[in-house]
């Protein structure tokens, strides 16, 4: 028997995105894709505890310690302000941004740094793999590590290249990410206001498994639906779960998605549509 939403039909130009709840009004992403005609609408399926910033706080007070501090996700960056009010009340902190070294993956992890008054470098990596190539090559060793706030669901590629490298490093878990407990009724209440998405973009692997049960219980018919994935780590989880992917950014950014929307790839002959695996991915979560 086909299940509920697939009976419905699908509008035209609706692009639905999993992703992390939205920071500001002024989204990016929706702006982006609104001014080329298309209809972006946002469920969150992932949210952020954020962990141990006691600890985080007491390895910037020794911040001369380390070669620089490394940002592979805006929320890494986003812990770092939480214990920013250390910064302007303490002699010892308040040039960290200024005197401490900082790399990090894209441009939204690169912006997110620049308001806490940091010079990030190597924003162009698309990975924490690029970018631990990047330090390991044009990046002197001083025999100091480096400070590493990541998330739970990290993964290890980088910490284990920059050690192959000779190079140091001290990671924190400064957040923790975890699914939302109402997809399915936010999910049911969309289709209902708005109809079925043209297409559906995930964000993250941890956004595939989290959405899960909408393909278990059909919510999700995936015969109708074009399904975009922010790259390559992301695409993977999709197929894993029997899901063709219409498409995979080629950068993991409003212009990236845009492109596969409008299917005018960014890169030359991709090996996926609309991206290189081996260059470009998104961030961790």
């Amino acid at each position: 028997m086909a299940s509920f939403h697939s009976m419905q039909v699908v509008q035209k130009n609706l692009v639905l995105m999993f992703r992390s709840m939205k920071e500001t009004d002024e989204d990016p992403y929706e702006m982006e894709l609104s001014a080329n005609s298309f209809i972006p609408r946002s469920i969150p399926v992932l949210a952020f505890n954020y962990t141990h910033l006691d600890d985080l706080a007491f390895h910037y007070w020794c911040y001369h310690d380390y070669s620089g501090v490394i940002f592979t996700s805006p929320r890494s960056v986003q812990a770092t302000a939480l214990c920013g009010k250390a910064w302007k009340e303490t002699n010892n902190c308040k040039n960290i941004p200024s005197e401490l070294r900082c790399f990090v993956v894209g441009k939204s992890t690169a912006e997110e740094a620049r308001k806490l008054g940091f010079s990030p470098q190597f924003e162009e990596a698309g990975n924490a793999e690029v970018l631990a190539d990047l330090i390991a090559q044009k990046i002197s060793n001083d025999g100091r590590p480096f400070l590493y706030p990541c998330g739970n669901l990290k993964r290890d590629t980088l910490s284990m290249k920059l050690n192959d490298a000779g190079l140091g490093v001290k990671e924190i878990e400064v957040y923790e990410t975890v699914s939302s407990p109402t997809i399915e009724e936010d999910f049911d209440k969309f289709v209902q206001c708005e109809g079925l998405p043209e297409y559906v973009v995930y964000f993250s692997p941890s956004g595939v498994k989290n959405t899960k049960v909408l393909f278990l219980k059909e919510r999700l018919p995936v015969q109708l639906i074009k399904f975009v994935a922010i790259g390559p780590t992301t695409q993977k989880e999709l197929v894993s779960q029997g899901i063709d992917v219409f498409g995979v950014c080629s950068t993991p950014d409003p212009q990236g998605l845009l492109s596969v929307l409008l299917k005018e790839p960014l890169v030359d002959k991709p090996e996926i549509f609309g991206t290189r695996l081996d260059k470009k991915a998104e961030p961790d979560i």
